[in-house]
């Protein structure tokens, strides 16, 4: 996960012990396509990277 992650420009700017603290916080989820993750008007509580669309 940390070769993805800190390939993100987001989170390029930290070194490996930060991303260490942050990686474990992470949840990885796999989506069906056309699966709606979120919608407008939704509480900004989380932070979705979109890594693989297929």
């Amino acid at each position: 996960m940390y070769e993805i992650i800190s390939s993100i420009p987001l989170f390029s700017g930290l070194d490996r012990i930060n991303l260490a603290k942050i990686i474990p916080e992470m949840e990885r989820k796999s989506f069906a396509a056309g699966h709606i993750i979120f919608n407008q008007g939704d509480p900004g509580d989380s932070l979705f990277i979109i890594i693989n669309v297929s």
